[in-house]
């Protein structure tokens, strides 16, 4: 049985986050594709159904990062 849209969002989420963090603390290049995957509680194995690379995963991550909104110590007080 498929998983629900809602599920493949979710996973595909924690992928972002869990990527986002190890890129973060360890870089890009130090970065493997089973810590990304092991440290979202999911396997390896899973990783091509959401993302063509680990370099497309990279570009979906500086993107969200560019594109969220801006945190409350981040804006001009009224």
């Amino acid at each position: 049985m498929p998983y629900s849209a809602e599920h493949e969002q979710d996973t595909r989420q924690g992928i972002l986050k869990a990527a986002a963090r190890l890129f973060n603390r360890k870089g890009f290049a130090e970065v493997t594709i089973g810590e990304i995957m092991s440290a979202g509680g999911l396997t390896h194995g899973g990783f091509y159904r959401h993302f063509k690379s680990k370099e497309a995963l990279y570009s979906e991550v500086i993107a969200q990062f560019l594109c969220r909104p801006a945190e409350p110590w981040q804006t001009k007080p009224a």
